[in-house]
């Protein structure tokens, strides 16, 4: 079995149907409980909403699994931590998966997509017209180098007859964005996620926040995978199984009751204000998988990733898709 290189390691709602609400088959028939141990990307935002769900609502405890959510530090981290054994599944983005298994031979496959698109998107203020692609032409925007975006800049520019010469890029540390575009100092903050720093960001405006998204133009890759190692889908296929409908089942209450999901996941965390959970989830409801089944990996949809990484030069070419993931748990 391939193991993940030194680099890689020091990198560090009714769609879903009842039938999706009910209990996953469980694994306590012995009497016994199983803990497995989840590692997220980052911390704690509504964007994880369906896991706490599933956990708060006692989907997990249902199905024999005692869950623990971890926070993470990246989705870096989070994909080694599980190929090397450390956590039993990660979540992700699709890009750092595509990445660590086609650059680097990652043990990994996904089981479930959550997230047909990552919600990448462009945020400014009312004054600042956002309609496509040269928007940004004639303005100061903000990008992280860190950010998702950064990496596909120029693949998209080129894509869409983008002139960089006429957009001002601000390298911009994440936890400064805000400030400067608030502060007028950038136009725009090209690098933000629907579900994720959008609401937060609209508490500070005291306008509404022109939104325009990747996903207008068909160049957003899928969002969060749900991730195990490949020695655990064949040690251990019945766990996986368990802990993978388990977690649909968070989904499926999540999108059919968003309210009492981001109220259940704001009591849950305190690392937020409650409003802005409940901005998060409503995005994220839009972002899930749910068609044409619940968790369901999409051939269109990962020929599409794979399309937007390869071109923007993050992968030199893409594998055949089972390299990548496995309907079999879902």
């Amino acid at each position: 079995m391939p193991t993940p290189r030194r680099t890689f390691l020091a990198a560090g709602a009714a769609a879903f149907g009842a039938a999706a609400l009910r209990p996953a088959r469980s694994l306590a028939a012995s009497g016994t409980t199983r803990s497995v141990s989840v590692r997220f990307n980052w911390t704690m935002k509504g964007e994880f909403t369906p896991f706490v769900v599933a956990r708060e609502k006692g989907f997990y405890r249902d199905a024999g699994i005692d869950a623990q959510l971890n926070p993470g530090t990246s989705g870096t981290q989070a994909a080694t931590s599980v190929a090397v054994g450390h956590d039993d599944f990660a979540v992700i983005p699709s890009v750092q998966l595509i990445e660590g298994i086609t650059n680097d031979q990652m043990p990994l496959r996904a089981v479930a997509t959550v997230g047909n698109a990552t919600g990448m998107c462009w945020g400014a203020p009312a004054n600042v017209a956002l309609t496509g692609p040269r928007s940004l032409e004639g303005r100061r925007v903000a990008i992280s180098q860190s950010s998702t975006f950064f990496q596909i800049w120029d693949a998209f520019a080129k894509k869409f007859g983008v002139d960089q010469g006429k957009v001002e890029v601000v390298s911009a540390d994440p936890s400064a964005r805000i400030g400067m575009l608030l502060g007028g100092r950038v136009d725009v903050i090209a690098d933000l996620f629907v579900a994720n720093e959008v609401p937060l960001l609209q508490t500070r405006l005291k306008s509404k926040l022109n939104v325009w998204r990747l996903a207008q133009v068909d160049f957003d890759p899928l969002g969060y995978l749900v991730v195990a190692s490949s020695a655990a889908l064949q040690r251990d296929p019945g766990l996986v199984k368990a802990f993978t409908a388990a977690t649909l089942r968070g989904m499926a209450y999540t999108a059919q009751h968003p309210d009492d999901a981001a109220a259940l996941v704001a009591r849950a965390n305190d690392n937020l204000p409650a409003q802005v959970y409940h901005g998060q989830v409503a995005a994220l409801v839009g972002l899930m998988n749910m068609r044409p089944a619940p968790g369901k990996n999409e051939p269109a949809a990962w020929t599409r990733s794979l399309e937007i990484l390869h071109s923007a030069g993050l992968i030199p070419h893409a594998l055949d898709h089972d390299a990548y993931y496995t309907n079999a748990f879902v």
